[in-house]
């Protein structure tokens, strides 16, 4: 198991790409522990999920904006460029196929979190993506079947004014999804800490398997990290 800790999400990101581009943790067991994943807390966050709106709060900087630029082999469903595809992965968890599945679980957190009626059962604030459908269709044999979800659990932890967010991957690429997703979930905590009158927390996000979407990426990471 691989353990890595950053102050923010851009740091996070980088020691991750260094780390594995050194051939360290591809195919491990992987934490990704943030420190701070936002650069000040307000009252009011972005009505939309736009990022360009969300850059004061959340904690990124050059890094993410070196990413933005690249241009992968690979498309996402918006385009090539980097910012497409951390663009698609907000989209994902806010309106796409993670929605779906935990948008009715995000609620009950919700309003548990709101009364203060989490109680002992603080280790229950939990959103579950995988269906007995998902675990059937993962025992087929190969090819890969499309559509099983990557990530499998969000949990949030609430420690005194504090509200923490913990998350599970089953699997996860490096290259195109590890940061869009990292700064999706950052706006989730966000919302959720501020909805419910907390203030937000550290994030951490353990990915069972980590490796490339595309080979040629890897050149493209390590310029990034230079």
């Amino acid at each position: 198991m691989f353990f890595i800790i950053g102050k923010s999400i851009d740091e996070s990101y980088l020691n991750v790409c260094r780390n594995i581009l050194e051939g360290e943790i591809r195919g491990k067991f992987l934490v990704i522990y943030i420190q701070y994943p936002f650069k000040k807390i307000v009252e009011k966050y972005p009505t939309t999920l736009n990022i360009e709106d969300w850059i004061n709060i959340l904690n990124i900087d050059d890094i993410f904006r070196k990413y933005s630029d690249i241009h992968f082999y690979r498309k996402s469903f918006s385009g090539y460029m980097g910012i497409d595809w951390i663009k698609d992965s907000i989209n994902d968890l806010f309106k796409g196929n993670y929605y779906k599945k935990i948008s009715t679980q995000i609620d009950m957190i919700t309003r548990r979190l709101r009364s203060k009626m989490h109680g002992s059962s603080t280790n229950a604030l939990i959103c579950s993506l995988y269906t007995l459908n998902d675990l059937k269709r993962a025992c087929r044999l190969r090819p890969c079947v499309k559509g099983i979800p990557s990530l499998i659990l969000i949990d949030f932890k609430p420690i005194g004014d504090k509200l923490n967010l913990y998350t599970v991957f089953r699997s996860q690429y490096i290259d195109t999804n590890t940061l869009g997703n990292l700064i999706s979930l950052a706006i989730l905590l966000y919302r959720i800490a501020i909805d419910t009158k907390y203030t937000p927390g550290i994030l951490v996000s353990t990915i069972h398997n980590i490796t490339f979407k595309d080979k040629r990426h890897k050149k493209l990471l390590q310029q990034l990290v230079q």
